[in-house]
């Protein structure tokens, strides 16, 4: 079978029904399979999952688990990409949709064209539930071909974008299933194995909504896993990207700090941005002045705090 689309989905029964009609409308010279792992959800994901695998035996498969795998869906992603069958495979979610009926004979005749390439990836168009204006989500320079170093950078490649080859997770790090971003862990994966290959066009949405997996975790959850996910991938790759990845650290550390000085937290405050000067001594100057003016304020606010407490005593 050339193509296996994954779509991974957990309480999506808003969503899921459009995200499933974007896959079975596509126009493809190739046959495909859509298997679909849905996570025990809570709501009716399961049941509307379930519908449409009656009404497409031949071309839905599902992984239906007895009880939510956990890991912010790592684990039913693992589970669903050990079922998948194609020579290429379409990664997506339940919450975002496919808008264009090429999108994957596009990125199977791009795959098949550039054997040099692991993944390829197009533009999206960001949406978002809260009423914010919707944008469109581009490759850092709009580069045709980006490389490990870059995603290390940032993840700048869409949920709703890849496809990419069988082999890429044939052999998965063992890196990788302790990870909480598992995207980003997937496209580092693809990238030590060749280069990944950008399509300017919008052939998707990517919603993001309060009950998403990544936006609905507090900011600071989120800071902690992306310095996590650096500190795995460093041991994992044997530090060969130590320099791309220390700079990473320095920028999340310094966001960490700032977060924690927001909420009143000066001693965890302070350590981040130790942690951000120590992860890149050298950085740029505009980051250092920042972290130093952290650490300032979460040894200045704690000795004013204590003086106002002396005065008060002695009246």
């Amino acid at each position: 079978m050339k193509l296996s689309v994954s779509v991974i989905t957990y309480n999506h029964e808003p969503y899921i029904a459009r995200a499933i009609e974007g896959i079975l409308m596509q126009q493809t010279d190739f046959d495909y399979e859509i298997v679909i792992g849905e996570d025990c959800s809570t709501d009716r994901t399961r049941e509307i999952v379930l519908d449409y695998q009656m009404r497409y035996p031949e071309r839905i498969r599902t992984i239906i688990p007895e009880r939510n795998l956990g890991q912010a869906g790592l684990r039913i992603l693992v589970e669903t990409l050990r079922e998948l069958r194609g020579e290429y495979i379409a990664r997506m979610d339940g919450d975002d949709y496919w808008t264009s009926p090429y999108k994957l004979q596009r990125q199977v005749e791009f795959l098949d064209s550039h054997p040099d390439c692991s993944l390829c990836f197009h533009n999206v168009l960001h949406i978002y539930e809260d009423g914010s204006p919707p944008h469109n989500r581009f490759a850092p320079g709009r580069q045709q071909f980006t490389t490990t170093r870059d995603i290390l950078r940032s993840c700048y490649i869409p949920g709703c974008s890849p496809m990419f080859r069988r082999e890429v997770v044939a052999e998965l790090p063992s890196w990788f299933f302790d990870v909480l971003w598992a995207d980003w862990g997937l496209y580092t994966i693809a990238a030590e194995q060749g280069k990944l290959g950008y399509l300017d066009e919008v052939m998707g949405v990517y919603r993001i909504h309060a009950t998403g997996v990544w936006s609905s975790r507090p900011r600071l959850d989120q800071l902690e896993g992306v310095i996590d996910f650096y500190q795995k991938v460093n041991r994992g790759t044997q530090y060969r990207y130590a320099d791309v990845i220390a700079h990473g650290l320095s920028r999340f550390y310094s966001a960490l700090a700032a977060t924690y000085l927001e909420q009143d937290d000066h001693r965890q405050a302070r350590d981040a941005a130790w942690k951000a000067l120590r992860s890149e001594p050298l950085g740029r100057h505009f980051r250092r002045t920042d972290l130093l003016r952290v650490l300032a304020a979460s040894y200045v606010a704690p000795a004013r705090k204590w003086l106002r407490h002396r005065r008060l005593r002695r009246t």
